[in-house]
């Protein structure tokens, strides 16, 4: 039953990105409305569930969860991060604050990557954050936990007694990283229940 998803781009420069706008074109291109659907590259499948530009962000589907994995519906936002021209000056300006995004749903376990910067280095303030479903009437002894990783280390794990049967209970965790020139960071968020049932999971990384 456990569940899996990731999320992220392979480069900095925008190839995931630039990926993402060519599944949805060609999704167009075939008839589709929008860009529903399933798109193999090197034998990787990615599932395209929307794709978005304006507002200054890109919205794009991350690989999926793999066969018979529950969750899934992963989908990562981020603000492009490359310098624009400064007109008034003639320079280059600094570029916006980067923000990453991936809601897994009710996987058991998700990773958010961030691409390495070959430029800067960068901070991010990091929230992890999974609710779980406890049914009406449910017998004492069900919990619920999170684990959380940066880069395969632990950062922080707890467990606690579920409560509100009938709702819905959770756990946060927020901490910083900074993240050196020309380095990615992985941050990976696991769940684990017992009497309960894992309803969502989200990642978010702001840049600081």
């Amino acid at each position: 039953r456990a569940g899996a998803a990731t999320a992220g781009a392979a480069a900095g420069d925008g190839t995931a990105a630039a990926f993402c706008v060519a599944a949805a074109a060609g999704a167009r291109a075939a008839g589709a409305a929008s860009a529903p659907g399933v798109v193999s590259e090197s034998g990787g499948v990615v599932s395209v569930m929307e794709f978005v530009q304006g507002q200054g962000a890109i919205v794009g589907a991350a690989p999926g969860p793999g066969p018979g994995a529950r969750g899934g519906g992963a989908r990562v936002l981020r603000k492009p991060h490359n310098a624009q021209p400064d007109a008034a000056s003639n320079t280059m300006s600094s570029p916006p604050p980067e923000r990453w995004v991936l809601s897994a749903g009710d996987a058991a376990t998700a990773t958010l990557t961030i691409p390495a910067d070959a430029r800067r280095e960068r901070r991010f303030e990091i929230a992890c954050a999974v609710t779980v479903a406890l049914p009406a009437g449910a017998p004492g002894g069900a919990w619920h936990q999170m684990t959380v990783q940066a880069d395969g280390t632990e950062q922080w794990q707890r467990r606690i007694a579920s409560a509100n049967p009938g709702a819905w209970d959770g756990l946060d965790y927020r901490f910083s990283r900074s993240v050196a020139v020309g380095r990615a960071l992985r941050v990976t968020v696991a769940v684990a229940c017992q009497g309960a049932r894992r309803r969502s999971l989200v990642i978010e990384a702001d840049e600081v």
